[in-house]
């Protein structure tokens, strides 16, 4: 029998719909606000987000979800801290072996999709490197932020062709919010910290989906630690129906990776 195959040996639209069915048991080609996030857990209630740099763990269905996500994107909210702390961060589609082709052809032709997605960052400081690689991808960037902070950004953003976003209050929910109603954004991605997406799962919650990998292993390498992630009751109160969680195999030091997605339903 021929064995499964993996994210790096996708090679047609077709293989990113079994995957995904056989990791979420979903075609995920709903739409929607979805969250995507790779932890560490702690203990059952302790999840800690996982910082992106040279010896983080890395794995190729972590890079799946990912990258699927942005393959259904019409928009992906991130935040400044995360372009401060990724300064190589790009929203185009990429992974191991043949993974960023299969999506494009998934996105194209499953989804229906020909334009990049468009960049939001979301700051509240301004704080934001405009020679970052985010502002010279392939689609739209723009940087929505407080009003005080526009100010600032506004006279050097123009020199560079970004688009300026100033509202009283800078939120996830008005960044949504916005990319709904200007661009016509039927799916937003987030990849933003779990202090931006917290306003995300409040009481009615604005997320429709999260696709969570979490690493299962005894700790992490030096530096990799990052702030705690959104409490497990807190997510389940928020999105109640979940997936049955997809190992992926354990690597020479025991270290395995746990997939679930968990949705309103």
């Amino acid at each position: 029998m021929t064995p499964p195959i993996g994210p790096a040996d996708l090679e047609s639209a077709a293989d990113v719909d079994r995957l995904a069915h056989r990791v979420w048991g979903h075609s995920m080609r709903s739409t929607g606000v979805i969250h995507v996030a790779a932890v560490w857990r702690r203990s059952p209630e302790t999840l800690l987000t996982l910082r992106i740099q040279e010896n983080t763990p890395r794995s190729d269905y972590d890079a799946f979800a990912l990258h699927l996500t942005r393959a259904r994107a019409d928009a992906i909210v991130t935040t400044g801290r995360i372009l401060r702390s990724e300064p190589a961060l790009r929203h185009t589609l990429q992974g191991p072996g043949t993974l960023p082709s299969a999506l494009a052809e998934w996105r194209r032709g499953a989804l229906g999709k020909t334009a990049p997605p468009v960049s939001l960052v979301l700051t509240g400081s301004g704080d934001v490197d405009l020679d970052h690689p985010l502002f010279s991808g392939p689609g739209r960037a723009l940087i929505y932020t407080g009003r005080a902070a526009a100010w600032e950004l506004e006279s050097r953003a123009l020199d560079y062709g970004v688009e300026i976003v100033a509202v009283d209050r800078p939120s996830p929910e008005g960044a949504v919010d916005l990319l709904r109603r200007q661009f016509g954004a039927a799916t937003v991605a987030i990849e933003a910290g779990p202090s931006a997406a917290a306003g995300l799962y409040g009481s009615p919650p604005e997320v429709d989906e999260l696709l969570l990998t979490t690493y299962r292993a005894e700790g992490l390498p030096t530096g990799v630690r990052g702030p705690r992630f959104l409490e497990p009751r807190r997510i389940s109160a928020a999105l109640r129906r979940s997936s049955e969680p997809f190992h992926a195999a354990a690597d020479e030091a025991g270290a395995s990776w746990e997939l679930v997605r968990r949705w309103r339903g």
